[in-house]
């Protein structure tokens, strides 16, 4: 019966391989990949709910324009520019980099009426929070000049400031070491 299902002349091992392949293959297409100076934003193929895995690479800038986007970085991912204006139109953002690396080199704004929440990150310069929005930073680290100046709700949980800058109007903060 098996011998039915494989081709002529391979074996019961060709056909695992080919049947693990497949699937990787389809399981690869369903993932919303992007690479290196692609836009994030174009990967956001559905109306809300987009998954977004992030190669190794430099990025132009990390805009999404649909709510509820999870973006995962699986590499070392550097965003030369972040602007969230986008955002404002957005109910969540979730950029989660446990797996890889996300540094942000450019100023981050988090607009009005946007959740933001960033896991493992790394900022080089200022994180804006502005009234009406929400940023969590959990296991993130702030360095060279990089620190929140917030106006809206910030929460930083487990994050290191290694920055010569101060945070400024934090809501709460849970074990940050300096």
């Amino acid at each position: 019966m098996a011998q039915d299902i494989i081709n002529k002349g391979s074996t019961p091992l060709d056909f695992v391989n080919d049947l693990f392949y497949s699937s990787q293959g389809e399981l690869a297409a369903k993932i919303n990949q992007i690479n290196s100076k692609d836009a994030v934003s174009n990967a956001e193929v559905k109306i809300s709910n987009n998954v977004v895995t992030l190669t190794d690479g430099e990025y132009p800038a990390l805009i999404t324009t649909k709510p509820n986007t999870n973006i995962y970085s699986v590499g070392d991912v550097v965003f030369t520019a972040t602007r969230t204006d986008s955002l404002s139109t957005a109910a969540e953002l979730v950029l989660d980099s446990r797996i890889g690396n996300a540094r942000f080199q450019g100023t981050v704004h988090i607009l009005e009426s946007t959740t933001v929440i960033f896991q493992n990150c790394v900022f080089t310069n200022a994180v804006t929070v502005q009234v009406g929005s929400n940023a969590h930073f959990i296991g993130c680290l702030f360095q060279d000049v990089g620190s929140v100046l917030n106006s809206g709700t910030a929460f930083i949980i487990g994050c290191s400031r290694k920055s010569t800058v101060a945070h400024a109007g934090i809501t709460t903060t849970f074990g940050e070491t300096t």
